[in-house]
């Protein structure tokens, strides 16, 4: 069965969508490095499944896997994509939209076009996390692996840290087009 996809980036980040309110995907990693492939494959950054909410105070939830397959919490591009997609085929037909992810549900504010559809996302993606700890990241075995290459005098003493951050100056870009499949029925961003 061939499956029906969706191919869409903001501000760089393009990943593959698939909506599985209507489709069923059985091994969503193997598909993630299958069809991320840029020389093989559709190309992209990884695959993000558009399932519904499992959780009452979300209307969609965002599924993410990584260009090798790997899971990944969140992406503010991705999930802003996720919003424009799953209100203009009526899943989640509302502004402020609650999008699940690994990361937490996040609120979507949606600007629309007079023709009803979807210009801009705007996310609150919430305080950056500072606290190396908390930093959803697996580290190098050596500190080398983080600063490879000579290092600058000044920072012989110095210490590698970690932080997330979430981009708050991308929160009110627009989507700038949709490519792929079916994307004559998306139209502009």
């Amino acid at each position: 069965m061939p499956l029906e996809f969706t191919k869409m980036h903001a501000l760089g980040n393009d990943y593959v969508y698939v909506c599985t309110h209507r489709q069923r995907v059985d091994d969503p990693a193997t598909l993630a490095r299958r069809i991320a492939d840029r020389h093989r494959g559709v190309g992209g950054d990884g695959l993000i499944l558009i399932a519904p909410a499992e959780s009452p105070e979300a209307h969609v939830r965002m599924v993410l896997y990584n260009a090798d397959g790997s899971r990944g919490q969140m992406c503010g591009n991705g999930i802003r994509c996720v919003a424009k997609y799953a209100y203009e085929h009526g899943l989640a037909r509302t502004s402020p939209m609650r999008v699940q992810t690994d990361h937490g549900t996040l609120t979507c504010e949606l600007r629309r076009d007079p023709r009803d559809r979807v210009e801009a996302v705007r996310v609150d993606m919430g305080p950056p996390i500072l606290e190396p700890a908390r930093v959803p990241a697996v580290p190098p075995t050596n500190e080398r692996a983080l600063c490879p290459g000579p290092r600058p005098a000044t920072a012989a003493h110095g210490h590698v840290g970690a932080r997330q951050r979430h981009h708050p100056g991308v929160r009110h870009r627009r989507l700038r087009r949709v490519r792929g499949r079916r994307a004559h029925r998306q139209g502009r961003a």
